[in-house]
């Protein structure tokens, strides 16, 4: 697994969001029917990714690494849609040795599981994309909004729909960091698998997913 499912999953649901709200009617059912229908689609990728890579989620992975900012600037970078950024040789390397990322025909990739470096990266990304949830759901709320104003009551419930698959999504990141830091700064040691806890987080988001 590797942050760009993710990042692409998040960027099929940003997209759709934005081409509803640059709808001029919420009328049209089925047309406004078929962009919620591709956004949801995303959200449940993201949740069943997230349901994976949380469970796996270890303790090891929570504390800084010297590899931070090489992947940091990776990850940011391909959010924001931008280049990868110009990375000395020796830092790329240096990651790669940790485990932090992947060379694969010129092409760099961040891994997510698999190991105590892919697991650091998936708290470095599941930050990130708690920002970028945050911006989701804003706008799923604004579309909401209008919906609930300009459209028939099935528009209506499925733009709520949207936006409630979005919020479970960010309480799951939510509780993981917060559970990773609370634990993290409680024992201090070097492994710690929260299987039990997350994995309660991970079936509640997976239900409401598929609800």
């Amino acid at each position: 697994m590797y942050a760009s499912s993710f990042i692409e999953a998040f960027r099929n649901v940003d997209g759709a969001v934005e081409r509803a709200l640059s709808l001029d009617t919420y009328r049209r059912t089925d047309r406004v029917r078929r962009i919620r229908s591709e956004a949801v689609a995303a959200v449940d990728d993201i949740a069943e990714l997230a349901t994976v890579a949380v469970t796996s989620a270890e303790l090891s992975g929570y504390e800084r690494w010297e590899t931070d900012d090489t992947v940091e600037s990776i990850v940011e970078a391909r959010i924001a849609d931008r280049d990868d950024p110009d990375l000395a040789t020796e830092d790329v390397d240096r990651a790669v040795s940790d485990g932090r990322l992947v060379e694969e025909a010129e092409t760099v990739f961040v891994p997510l599981n698999g190991g105590a470096g892919p697991i650091r990266n998936w708290w470095l990304l599941a930050d990130e994309l708690r920002d970028w949830l945050a911006e989701l759901i804003d706008d799923a709320r604004r579309l909401h909004r209008r919906a609930d104003a300009g459209g028939s009551d099935l528009v209506e419930t499925a733009f709520w729909t949207l936006l409630d698959r979005l919020v479970a999504l960010r309480e799951l990141l939510d509780e993981a960091l917060t559970m990773g830091e609370f634990v993290y700064r409680s024992t201090r040691r070097d492994t710690f698998e929260m299987l039990t806890d997350i994995g309660r987080i991970a079936g509640t988001i997976t239900e409401r997913t598929h609800a």
